[in-house]
């Protein structure tokens, strides 16, 4: 009787891949990019708040009587009261904290772009300092000076191997 699972040697590649070789890019977040990150968190805030709100009017609609002046009396809702000082009270404190992220935001951006153009009007330095002597660089100068002691000449590795190896390089010395 054939099993209802097919064995895991026929998955596909690309299941696999997905499934075991790249767990980090299955729970990216590539499908909601240009939202702020615990978003949910101030939207739940934001429930509670007004669900309160609605609560707390719904349980004192009442009307009330406010003296202004001498003559001005203004008769509200509670309700009414309770909305325009909670506004009262966080339009000024959200307009404050959005001028000083503005300023940050713009002297953030003054400091990147002043980075970047010193970056770029100073000479590019070389990574690694060159070993060789001011004349070689490129190839041959005129300073170019043969080697003096034959011997410690990388240059013939067969001679410079039969040394290591204690055996003449010269079939001829070997007869010697």
């Amino acid at each position: 009787m054939p099993s209802a699972h097919p064995p895991w040697w026929t998955v596909p590649r690309k299941a696999f891949k997905l499934a075991i070789m790249q767990p980090a890019d299955r729970f990216s977040r590539s499908h909601t990019k240009g939202t702020r990150p615990l978003q949910f968190v101030r939207t739940i805030v934001w429930v509670l708040i007004l669900s309160g709100l609605l609560i707390f009017s719904y349980l004192n609609w009442k009307v009330v009587e406010i003296a202004l002046w001498d003559e001005i009396v203004v008769e509200a809702k509670v309700p009414a009261l309770v909305i325009v000082a909670f506004l009262l009270g966080l339009v000024p404190t959200w307009l404050y904290h959005r001028s000083v992220r503005w300023g940050l935001k713009r002297r953030i951006r003054s400091l990147e772009n002043s980075i970047k153009s010193s970056a770029l009007s100073q000479p590019a330095e070389p990574a690694v300092p060159s070993a060789a002597p001011e004349g070689r660089k490129g190839g041959r100068s005129s300073e170019y000076k043969p080697v003096e002691n034959p011997e410690n000449n990388p240059a013939e590795p067969r001679e410079s191997m039969a040394r290591v190896r204690g055996v003449a390089a010269d079939p001829a010395a070997k007869d010697a």
